[in-house]
């Protein structure tokens, strides 16, 4: 495939292991600030909602790949989109009454809904089981290497940013592990050295 740019069904295809990264999976889509922005149903955006579910169809199909694996901490990230959802849809419903020009959004909201949940059952189907010493060595070294190298230096900054500009008492979904960026690259060392965990 030299000169030619790559698309994700050329490395689904091509590749025999894949572990996906929440960023992979939903091209960076940034769903769970919109959530967080809706106060009510006249803010709502129609074309967002059904991006949305386009977006989760994508999700699943990818992760019904036999070759596609993922790890905990992706699985939380995705499962923290839902949350983010769900929190919204709940205030949604306590601050008014959906408008007439509006009536097909309940629909849309269920079947979001629908298509979280197959999302989720994948993404938990599609777990690696990393229990082992040798993978938590190898995410321990990555971490020291981040620590010397400073290589999360530009995320903790902006991090930060994010948190000063964001609205007081908006819901920002449960807190995650720092450490899912590591625990990626180390499932990657790691299977690629134990190539029994392969799907045949």
């Amino acid at each position: 495939m030299d000169g030619q740019n790559l698309t994700i069904n050329n490395i689904l295809e091509s590749e025999k292991f894949i572990i996906a990264d929440t960023s992979g999976l939903t091209n960076g889509n940034q769903f769970p600030k919109y959530f967080i922005s809706v106060l009510n149903y006249s803010l709502l955006d129609e074309k967002r909602i059904y991006d949305f579910i386009k977006n989760n169809n994508e999700v699943a199909r990818i992760l019904e790949r036999p070759n596609v694996r993922t790890i905990p901490g992706v699985s939380r990230e995705l499962k923290r989109v839902g949350k983010s959802f769900d929190k919204m849809r709940k205030r949604i419903n306590s601050n008014g009454k959906l408008s007439s020009n509006k009536s097909n959004i309940n629909d849309l909201l269920h079947e979001s809904r629908i298509s979280l949940e197959r999302v989720g059952k994948l993404t938990n189907k599609s777990e690696l089981e990393l229990y082992d010493q040798k993978y938590e060595l190898l995410v321990h070294m990555l971490k020291i290497t981040n620590n010397q190298f400073n290589i999360k230096k530009v995320n903790r900054n902006l991090d930060s940013e994010l948190l000063k500009s964001n609205r007081s008492g908006s819901y920002q979904g449960p807190r995650l592990s720092n450490d899912t960026d590591e625990r990626l690259t180390a499932a990657v060392l790691y299977c690629s050295m134990n190539y029994v965990m392969f799907p045949h």
